[in-house]
């Protein structure tokens, strides 16, 4: 990055202000994503005054190439709603919800460097995810998640500590929905079997108490003949 101008960056104005700053971030240079830490140098020959900036980046495609080996699809999305990273890879950039065209503009110019937001929403509530939430994909991110033309998902968000950033994990409902129907039908099966097991149990005592009732009358009769005899 060695020449780049940086100073119209929020992470650079933070701590030329004198204050550290983290900020997700695509450079011009590289032309890749990453997380700029920023620190203000001080010299103290000049009483502790702020004579520039130092910045680290940090790259974060390594945790998307490590998403990709699991099953669920995963993304984090910054405080905006927009998908930093993501596995698969062509949600990065997508928003949670719709962008105003005001937003956008903001946004590439601090952040993304000419970048393509907006583009794709996935229609997200992310103050319902925490506790669940299902959505039901259509459209671009149906072809970029599944073959379905319409995919159901169950979306769980966590906040990732210390930051605005959100971690979210999606996992198709056609299993669990089919988990629910098996489980449904065993449950059926075992109501079933206890409502029999309850009217067998009720029929068996109705039969001993048809069955008491003959014994005491036989034995009425029987004393009532033996006592004419």
């Amino acid at each position: 990055l060695l020449g780049a101008d940086l100073s119209r960056r929020p992470f650079f104005r933070e701590a030329i202000g004198g204050a550290p700053y983290r900020q997700y971030a695509v450079d011009s240079i590289r032309d890749e994503p990453g997380f700029f830490f920023a620190q203000p140098i001080r010299d103290e020959r000049q009483d502790w005054k702020i004579v520039g900036v130092a910045v680290m980046k940090a790259s974060l495609r390594g945790v998307e190439r490590q998403w990709l080996a699991n099953d669920a699809p995963a993304m984090v999305a910054d405080g905006n709603g927009v998908v930093l990273l993501s596995a698969p890879p062509a949600l990065r950039y997508a928003s949670l919800q719709p962008l105003s065209g005001e937003q956008v503009a903001e946004l590439v110019r601090a952040q993304f460097d000419g970048r393509k937001l907006g583009t794709m929403s996935l229609d997200i509530d992310i103050g319902a995810a925490p506790a669940g939430a299902v959505v039901r994909f259509s459209g671009r991110p149906a072809e970029v998640l599944g073959k379905a033309p319409a995919q159901e998902y169950l979306v769980v968000s966590r906040n990732l500590p210390g930051t605005a950033w959100n971690l979210l994990v999606l996992a198709q409902l056609n299993g669990v929905r089919s988990q629910s129907l098996a489980i449904a039908a065993l449950a059926s099966a075992a109501c079933a079997s206890l409502l029999l097991w309850f009217l067998y149990v009720r029929q068996r005592r109705r039969v001993i108490e048809a069955r008491l009732g003959l014994q005491v009358a036989l034995e009425k009769a029987n004393l009532e003949l033996e006592a004419k005899g």
